[in-house]
């Protein structure tokens, strides 16, 4: 999004207000709503400022019929058997003028960085908690492993190819756009080893998505605490993806071990090296997915851009073939 929207009138009648007051019936109107985020294709949430019946500021995500259901699960069935903290659960309205929706506590405006040390130690010590989480607490999520990303893997060679029929596409990015389609070949052709390395590696609760615009830090000192937000793409798989999003390198790699292997003692670290190289490969499947869902929108300008951003990356994972190694 460009600009902040912040709305100061007609609060009343607003839909996410509306949404609002069926679960807190006796509540005011807010005195401001804020529009966070609103992309084609995914949640649209706001925050409503100045509420009564809540602690501070609202989070209210809006989504189609059932798009939201997943990670209404996680807060209400999977949350309670983790000792993280997490941000406090309103309620989930599975349908409501025509969408779900999801009211969560205000996570604050104290972002992640994964350049600062302490937020990084912080990070480490969150993912390997939530990674402790035994496969039984998960078993009725949404599996997000091996399979689910070789759809995503086919569902983005078709956006691509898709994008290379788009009238506007530059004659420059046509060779790159091929040369991602052969990319994603060679990954698919490998992958009985992405299923094998994952066979190796219990199922737990992954987020799928752990970026910064996902993550806060609340608290100082030994206080000190992330709030992991949108599971909107959380499931249970072994954590490739998010061991990929581990701050830093081998040595803070080194330290997620360590205190993962409490929960898991037959843990490798050679399961951790080979889990991160496929998680990169994951994360990009999903970057090129998403943004060849761009090309279906007027201005492709910036699509066509990050597409051969990753490109490029995938290019180079392919080619060193260091994702292989096992």
């Amino acid at each position: 999004m460009g600009k902040k929207v912040v709305l100061l009138s007609g609060l009343a009648e607003h839909p996410a207000f509306l949404a609002w007051k069926q679960i807190c019936p006796s509540s005011a109107p807010p005195t401001s709503i804020e529009l966070l985020k609103e992309e084609m294709g995914k949640s649209t949430i706001y925050r409503l400022g100045g509420m009564n019946g809540a602690a501070g500021p609202v989070i209210v995500k809006r989504k189609g019929i059932g798009g939201l259901s997943g990670e209404a699960r996680i807060y209400t069935d999977v949350f309670p058997a983790l000792s993280i903290p997490m941000v406090y659960f309103y309620g989930y309205l599975e349908q409501f003028n025509g969408n779900s929706w999801l009211f969560l506590e205000d996570a604050g405006e104290l972002w992640y960085s994964p350049e600062n040390s302490t937020h990084c130690s912080l990070a480490i010590r969150w993912m390997a908690c939530l990674h402790s989480m035994p496969p039984k607490f998960v078993l009725d999520l949404r599996d997000t492993g091996p399979a689910y990303f070789r759809s995503v893997l086919r569902e983005a060679r078709q956006g691509v190819r898709s994008s290379l029929a788009h009238p506007s596409i530059e004659d420059s990015s046509i060779r790159p756009f091929e040369a991602l389609l052969d990319h994603l070949d060679v990954i698919e052709n490998e992958w009985a080893y992405v299923e094998q390395v994952c066979s190796g590696v219990p199922k737990t609760l992954v987020h799928g998505d752990f970026a910064r615009k996902n993550v806060r830090v609340r608290g100082a000192g030994d206080e000190a605490h992330l709030l992991v937000i949108d599971w909107e793409f959380a499931g249970a798989a072994p954590p490739a993806a998010d061991i990929a999003k581990i701050p830093g390198g081998q040595t803070e790699r080194r330290t997620y071990f360590e205190l993962l292997r409490e929960a898991w003692p037959s843990l490798a670290w050679e399961d951790v090296e080979r889990m991160h190289r496929i998680g990169q490969v994951f994360l990009l499947l999903h970057f090129v997915q998403w943004v060849s869902v761009q090309f279906n929108y007027a201005s492709i300008e910036l699509p066509q851009g990050s597409m051969l951003v990753y490109q490029q990356a995938l290019h180079d994972l392919v080619q060193d073939g260091h994702w292989l190694q096992g």
